[in-house]
């Protein structure tokens, strides 16, 4: 029995530290290009080299670190190109995600669709303040958008769409710290939700590619000081 657990043990210990370590680079818990050093996630995360590097080596295949040669690890870096690209492959992605979910999802997406903007709607109407009022919205913000690309057909797609969503978000998050955020968020969200429920996949297309092109230009405005400047969406 023992000899079954060590392994179990384990793949479970690098699990968490995927996780957090993941969790950490969306939040920007480290800057943008800035050097993971294992003397410190060691620390951090209360961790082995050995599971540290097995979460490094996942996370570089999604692209949220880069591995430098033989140096290590740094965080993906930013830039107005970068963002440029993750927008427009996401809204391409999303789009089609969500079309098809609204032609072909089934009754238990639909009632998951609705459960989620339901907790979405209750953090949204006021914008989130504190540390953990913004984590709250975030989490469920994140949660909305997947449940609305769901019940695509293509399993790929949404694997796609989920690493390009997850590079979008580490802009995002930045942003919002220097005052990134609209008084619509709830509104924005509602067409969007309407749209889905009411099986009208072109106007969700519609809505979808405004709606993400419209966030991107806020993006830009407040990040442009630290990318190259303002490219329109």
């Amino acid at each position: 029995m023992a000899a079954t657990a060590e392994p179990k043990d384990a793949a479970t210990r690098t699990e968490q530290v995927f996780r957090r370590l993941r969790d950490d680079l969306l939040a920007n818990r480290f800057q943008p290009n800035e050097p993971l050093r294992f003397e410190r996630m060691r620390e951090l995360y209360e961790s082995g080299i050995a599971p540290l590097r097995e979460a490094l080596s996942r996370l570089s295949e999604s692209g949220l670190v880069v591995q430098v040669g033989q140096k290590g690890f740094r965080a993906a870096p930013f830039s107005l190109e970068d963002l440029h690209d993750i927008v427009e492959t996401r809204r391409k992605l999303e789009v089609l995600a969500a079309q098809d979910a609204a032609q072909n999802g089934s009754e238990q997406w639909e009632s998951n669709l609705v459960a989620t903007f339901h907790r979405f709607g209750k953090v949204s109407r006021s914008k989130p303040e504190t540390v953990a009022e913004r984590a709250v919205w975030e989490e469920r913000h994140t949660e909305f958008h997947r449940a609305l690309i769901a019940g695509c057909r293509s399993r790929w797609t949404q694997q796609l769409w989920s690493i390009v969503f997850d590079h979008a978000e580490r802009y995002r998050r930045s942003a919002i710290g220097l005052g990134h955020w609209s008084e619509n968020e709830y509104a924005d969200h509602k067409l969007l939700f309407d749209a889905a429920i009411n099986r009208d996949p072109e106007r969700l297309g519609e809505l979808l590619h405004s709606h993400i092109g419209v966030s991107a230009e806020r993006l830009v405005m407040h990040l442009s000081p630290s990318l190259a400047g303002p490219k329109a969406f």
